[in-house]
């Protein structure tokens, strides 16, 4: 479940992760905003590649260049410099990015998989922490990342960012299946919200439940919440979806037609339905995307 942290609390960090040749500059937005939401520090995480090392340490191992010509040995000397590199001119823009927005960061490189480095990252501040992913994923590679937040202690949630351009007119939508977790994701919207006073962003709510008993106790029970919200309901569409044996809620495609700005959902929410439809996991991912747990 989301953490939003109360009034002097302390805090954890939001942690960007980079692992191409730069962070994505919608990863690098979504960092400063989350920063400025919860009031916490940023930290960026370049993630050298060790199945690159693993391969350099075999004597068969050999070096493609650019010009097709193929190097008798490679260097493992001159790889790990020009990884080296590579991550320092990657944090270096990271933190550029920041300071024109009037924000600091921390920095460092490791060469460790994503999820040893997020787990050592968590380890150090607390109690909670958000990941932001800094270089966009698809739908096929979620299942990884929703893995990862589950099995990695004090990771509250996960920020992805689509690879390609989205619009930024569309809605939050809250993906809400359990009533334990509409309190903290609606205080969320809240707070994102405030990033654009001047232009009010709609949000979408879908209840989710497996009967209609339960979608009608579930939609009571949220609009109870709403009375107490500060967001208008003239802002506020609630959606309802039946999932049943007979009617799996198929989440990309449902999602897909709201075309969303930012799309907040659990992870176990996140396998339903899609996991069955192969054909989207060719997809790119179209949205932001805050995971949960």
């Amino acid at each position: 479940m989301i953490h939003v942290a109360a009034a002097d609390e302390y805090r954890g960090r939001i942690i960007v992760t980079i692992t191409g040749d730069s962070a994505d500059n919608r990863a690098v937005v979504a960092a400063g905003d989350l920063a400025t939401i919860f009031g916490s520090t940023i930290e960026g995480l370049y993630i050298e590649n060790t199945e690159l090392f693993q391969a350099a340490a075999h004597s068969f191992t050999r070096q493609v260049l650019l010009s097709g010509q193929i190097a008798p040995t490679l260097d493992a000397e001159n790889l790990a410099s020009a990884v080296f590199c590579i991550g320092r001119k990657a944090l270096r823009q990271f933190s550029q990015s920041l300071v024109k927005n009037g924000m600091n960061s921390t920095t460092r490189s490791l060469r460790v998989s994503i999820d040893v480095a997020l787990a050592t990252a968590c380890t150090e501040q607390g109690p909670w922490n958000i990941a932001v992913i800094g270089n966009a994923i698809s739908v096929a590679e979620l299942p990884k990342y929703i893995d990862l937040l589950t099995q990695t202690v004090g990771l509250a949630a996960l920020w992805t960012v689509p690879k390609k351009s989205q619009t930024d007119r569309g809605p939050i939508v809250i993906i809400v299946d359990q009533d334990e977790n509409l309190h903290p994701m609606l205080r969320f919207a809240e707070r994102y919200r405030i990033l654009d006073q001047a232009n009010p962003i709609p949000i979408t709510i879908m209840i989710l439940a497996n009967s209609i008993y339960d979608l009608d106790d579930r939609e009571g029970r949220l609009r109870l919440a709403l009375g107490t919200s500060t967001i208008e309901s003239t802002h506020i569409t609630i959606e309802r979806s039946l999932t049943t044996a007979e009617n799996t809620f198929d989440f990309q495609s449902t999602i897909r037609k709201q075309s969303p700005r930012l799309v907040i959902a659990q992870s176990h929410t996140l396998l339903t339905g899609s996991a069955t439809d192969t054909s989207d996991f060719e997809l790119d991912l179209p949205y932001q995307l805050l995971i949960v747990r």
